[in-house]
Parts: structure tokens; C-alpha cells; sequence
């Protein structure tokens, strides 16, 4: 397990040209990231889709409701133990050819067991009342991330001081400067220009 984490968490791959992760650890002038923190992704994706689903069942649904939204969905296909086999198990979209052969089995006519198929497609659509939660959701979650992208949001701030500290540390590095140093560098400075600069016309 120690040789996989070895691997995975590569200088060469994460970090600029000499710098290790023994210059990333936090101390009492400055604080980094550390790799630990991405641990941190799986509970928090666990508490935004709770989030998620206390928002839709508790917000957007009774505004939905208020609203007249339809709650109910599609009409559903008449029960059918040979034809839900054949859409669960073969095709959702039967040939010609296979729609004969059904009509023969069940004595249907083919025009019915078409229509069987297309309420049947109908029924794993989203009702408009669940579409609607949805919608809400993720418009508030876009509002949040343009928040967060024009500078009305503590976050970029925090982004700001960590570009600071990695731009520090690379130029106090008394080893000699590559060309691959001097990049990443141009273009740290560049990000924080143009961060500063759409804080400034916010």
C-alpha cells in the first residue's frame, strides 16, 4: 500500500521543478494544502447530495406544487409480462420483423404493441415536477459558482493567498531556475494579475 501511495503522490508528476512536498508542509508563518485534504472530497460530496435531496423535497417541490407544476408523470403501459421481457431484457425499439412476431404471439395488432412500446420508453422519462426540482437545484448551484468566479465568494481570496505562498516559495529556491521553473512561475503570476484585476472591476 506504501508503494502505491509512493507512486500515486509523485514530486515529479505534482510539483514544479525543485520543489518537494517537505517545502508544502505548514508551519507557524505559513499554512498549505496538504494532500490529506482530498480525503476530505468523498464526505462532502455525501452532504451536497443530502443537500441535494432535502433542497428537492422540501424547497422545489412544494414551490412546484404551489406553482401547478404536473406531478404526475407519462401514462403507463397496460401490464405485460411477454412485452415488459422483450423491453427489459432484448430492445426498447423493436424491428419490424420482431413486432410481427409479437403481434402473432399476444394477437395484437401491430400498431398496439407500438404504442405498448412508447408508453412504456415514456414511463423512465422524469415527470415535469422532478425535471422542475432539478432545474431549481441546479440554478442555484450555478449562481453560487458565479459568485464564487467574480470574486463574491471568501474562496477566491483564500485561492489568491495560496497562489502567494507557492510563487514565494518557488522564487526563494537558491537552486538554479530551469526553463520549466520560469513557465510555471510566468504563468502564476499571470493567474494572480488577472484575478486581482476582476476583483478590481467587481
Amino acid at each position: 500500500m506504501a508503494g502505491i501511495l509512493a507512486w500515486f503522490w509523485n514530486e515529479r508528476f505534482w510539483l514544479p521543478h525543485n520543489v518537494t512536498w517537505a517545502d508544502l508542509q505548514s508551519t507557524e508563518e505559513a499554512a498549505f494544502p496538504q494532500a490529506e485534504d482530498l480525503y476530505l472530497a468523498f464526505p462532502l460530496a455525501f452532504c451536497i447530495f443530502m443537500i441535494r435531496l432535502l433542497f428537492e423535497r422540501f424547497i422545489a417541490k412544494p414551490c412546484a406544487l404551489g406553482l401547478k407544476v404536473q406531478a404526475n408523470g407519462p401514462q403507463k403501459a397496460q401490464p405485460n409480462a411477454i412485452l415488459e421481457k422483450v423491453f427489459t431484457a432484448i430492445t426498447k425499439h423493436p424491428d419490424e420483423k420482431r413486432l410481427e412476431g409479437l403481434s402473432k404471439q399476444l394477437d395484437w395488432d401491430v400498431r398496439s404493441i407500438q404504442r405498448w412500446f412508447r408508453q412504456r420508453r415514456n414511463q423512465e422519462k422524469p415527470s415535469t415536477l422532478r425535471k422542475f426540482c432539478e432545474s431549481i437545484y441546479l440554478i442555484l448551484l450555478l449562481l453560487l459558482i458565479v459568485m464564487c468566479c467574480s470574486g463574491l465568494c471568501p474562496a477566491v481570496g483564500c485561492i489568491q493567498e495560496l497562489l502567494g505562498q507557492v510563487l514565494l516559495l518557488t522564487s526563494d529556491r537558491k537552486t538554479a531556475v530551469s526553463p520549466e521553473r520560469e513557465s510555471i512561475k510566468e504563468n502564476l503570476k499571470f493567474l494572480e494579475v488577472t484575478m486581482q484585476e476582476q476583483q478590481t472591476l467587481q
